[in-house]
C-alpha cells in the first residue's frame, strides 16, 4: 500500500492533536523547508511546506517555519535560533520536520539549505 502525501500529512494532523492535551503549552514543530536547487523541487518543497502548515495549524500545535521567507540570516542560524528557542519553553514534545532533499559524500550526510548545510552530526 502506498500512502501519498496528503494521506500521510492527515494522519500525522491527527496524530499532533490529541498530543496537545499532553502538554503544557502543547507541542512545537520546526518545519524546515531545503533549498531548492531546481525550480521542481521548490514547487514539490512548497507544496509540502503548505500541507504541513496546514496539519499543525488543525492540530494546535504550535509552528516555527525555517526556510520560507528570504532575511538576512541564512536558515542553518535561523533554525539554530528555532531550536534554542524552544529550550526557553516548557514544551515536553518537539517536531523537526525536514522537507527537502540532502546529500552523502560517502563520510558526511548533509540537509540542503539556503547558506551552509545542516550536518546529521549537528542535528
Amino acid at each position: 500500500m502506498r500512502i501519498r502525501n496528503r494521506q500521510l500529512l492527515a494522519i500525522l494532523a491527527a496524530a499532533i492533536a490529541p498530543m496537545g492535551a499532553l502538554c503544557v503549552e502543547g507541542p512545537e514543530v520546526i518545519l524546515v523547508i531545503g533549498a531548492a536547487g531546481e525550480a521542481e523541487f521548490g514547487d514539490a518543497f512548497a507544496r509540502t511546506a503548505e500541507q504541513w502548515e496546514a496539519a499543525v495549524e488543525r492540530s494546535g500545535a504550535g509552528l516555527t517555519l525555517v526556510g520560507k521567507d528570504e532575511g538576512e540570516k541564512d536558515d542553518l542560524d535561523r533554525l539554530e535560533e528555532a531550536l534554542a528557542e524552544s529550550l526557553k519553553t516548557e514544551e515536553e514534545q518537539l517536531w523537526i520536520v525536514l522537507a527537502g532533499h540532502g546529500t552523502f559524500d560517502g563520510r558526511e550526510a548533509k540537509f540542503n539549505l539556503r547558506g551552509p548545510d545542516l550536518t546529521a552530526a549537528m542535528l
